[in-house]
């Protein structure tokens, strides 16, 4: 039974082949060296009481010859022997020729080197007179060899039953280990919905108590960073629903402090154009300030993206109505937010913008297709401001609702960006660099004679960004096995020209994919 709860690949197993193996090793020690250990003390005991039962035998024999009661002799010994079991035969010789024998030993052979197997033991003694008369009394050793045999079965039936409770012992420990075990994988793996905070408050052993402290801490950590990434993603949805109503950057400042205040936290969030001191100064114009008082300690990375978002958004009030093109530099920033959001997402669009030029390059597109094919690359993805965030940074596979609201985003990037007018030729990039050219791509299944050249190229260079970094639900592939991917769907999926560009240009690719580290992307 222990035999077939164990498995080989399991940590019981390996502890019950090894118990195993010193529990054999132990029995065949005893059992074979019982007769060792007994040996000398049992054998020595019994040769003299041997002696001395053939000595007191010998003395009777003696008298009765002498009394000439040559009769009585076959009498004696007979009685001898039914009184004592351990003997088994008696000899009476007169120059090696036998003047009487009585022998009951039966199939037992003469005693060579061990008397613990069954054999007869000869004791000789010769009789005192004229005549020389030798006397020999056969002793079996059979009693010996039982008593040693019921040691052995004694000491066996001990060893197994310590084995068979020693492994039962082992058994329960591993099976209340791997029950402890599951309960903390069970835990981690149903994280989402709260599974980890089951795990506090419960009494664990020392060792389990250390692993459970450090997943509950790098839980709360992990909800830490989600909660910020969160809260970074409602405030740029709150500044671009805020640009088009604010007439200056005070209106601006004034709608957005209490978004700061109430999602960051901070103690005073508020205008300011002398003496800002008493916490973060985000410098506006050089007349105007934002004081941020903390309330709570907030990284400075949350800090520098604020600054960020926020005088991107600054500088397109200031200048939209000079020059309208200013404002990518604010959507290029919130893009860039967007991609921050998570650990795996960051740097995502950047990394596809230089990834798209240079396939452009090899292309031989010119440095106003270039320009134009950066700027739709950069922006590819502002349309996910309008995916749910628990999709986005989901960590198991999408169901297929999710990746139906996944598939939404190009749509939303158009919406984002037709009002403005300077992106009017970029919006084919964003809005179809998922499409495919056997037509099974989105939003509207368009063949590859139908998909604008310029998506096309950003639709590789997602590709190779997006299976060259790391996610949470997938590894990274090396860039020659994503290129290889590319050949083998060229034509089907991917457009064959631009696959071989970008085959030709690997080295400045792989140049770029490790200078930027890790990306994202749907």
């Amino acid at each position: 039974m222990l035999l077939r709860k164990a498995k080989l690949d399991t940590i019981f197993s390996k502890i019950f082949l090894l118990t195993l193996v010193i529990f054999l090793f132990s029995f065949l020690s005893f059992y074979f060296g019982t007769a060792y250990l007994l040996k000398e003390s049992i054998e020595e005991n019994f040769k003299k009481k041997s002696k001395a039962e053939a000595e007191l035998l010998t003395s009777y024999i003696q008298t009765l010859i002498k009394n000439y009661n040559y009769t009585a002799i076959y009498t004696v010994i007979n009685q001898t022997i039914k009184e004592d079991p351990e003997i088994v035969g008696v000899r009476l010789k007169e120059f090696s020729s036998e003047l009487l024998e009585i022998n009951s030993s039966g199939n037992l052979k003469k005693c060579k080197e061990s008397l613990l197997e069954p054999c007869y033991y000869v004791v000789k003694k010769s009789l005192k007179g004229s005549i020389p008369v030798e006397v020999e009394v056969l002793f079996s050793t059979e009693h010996l060899s039982n008593f040693v045999s019921s040691v052995r079965k004694i000491l066996s039936a001990i060893l197994v039953t310590l084995f068979l409770f020693s492994e039962l012992a082992i058994l329960i420990v591993m099976k209340e280990a791997e029950k402890v075990v599951n309960t903390v994988v069970e835990a981690i793996d149903k994280w989402k919905s709260g599974g980890i905070e089951k795990l506090k408050g419960k009494k664990w052993s020392s060792e389990i108590n250390r692993i459970v402290s450090k997943v509950i801490e790098m839980y709360e950590e992990l909800l830490k960073e989600r909660e910020i990434d969160y809260k970074l993603l409602l405030f740029t949805e709150e500044v671009l629903n805020t640009l088009p109503l604010s007439k200056n950057e005070e209106e601006l400042l004034e709608r957005i402090t209490p978004s700061l205040k109430a999602l960051f936290g901070f103690k005073e969030a508020k205008i300011c154009r002398e003496n800002c001191d008493g916490g973060l100064t985000i410098t506006v114009t050089p007349k105007l300030n934002l004081l941020l008082v903390e309330g709570n300690s907030i990284p400075e990375t949350v800090i520098k993206t604020l600054r960020n978002i926020i005088s991107g958004a600054v500088r397109v009030i200031n200048e939209k109505e000079e020059k309208e093109e200013l404002l990518f530099g604010a959507v290029k920033a919130l893009a860039n937010a967007i991609d921050a959001m998570s650990p795996w997402t960051r740097g995502h669009s950047e990394k596809v913008a230089e990834i798209s030029v240079e396939i452009g390059k090899a292309l031989g597109l010119d440095e106003e297709e270039l320009e134009k094919l950066r700027l739709g690359a950069l922006l590819h993805d502002i349309g996910k401001l309008g995916i749910p965030p628990e999709i986005l940074n989901k960590k198991d596979r999408l169901t297929p609702e999710e990746y139906e609201k996944i598939k939404e985003h190009p749509i939303w990037s158009y919406r984002i960006l037709k009002p403005v007018r300077a992106f009017s030729e970029i919006i084919p990039i964003v809005l179809y660099h998922h499409e495919r050219c056997d037509g099974s791509g989105y939003p509207e299944g368009l063949k590859c004679s139908q998909i604008p050249f310029l998506a096309k190229i950003v639709a590789v260079a997602d590709v190779i960004e997006a299976m060259t970094a790391e996610r949470p639900y997938k590894k990274s592939y090396p860039l020659e096995e994503v290129l290889e991917y590319l050949r083998a769907e060229s034509g089907m999926l991917f457009p064959p020209e631009v696959v071989e560009a970008a085959i030709e240009r690997a080295d400045e690719i792989k140049s770029i994919i490790r200078k930027n580290g890790r990306g994202g992307g749907i």
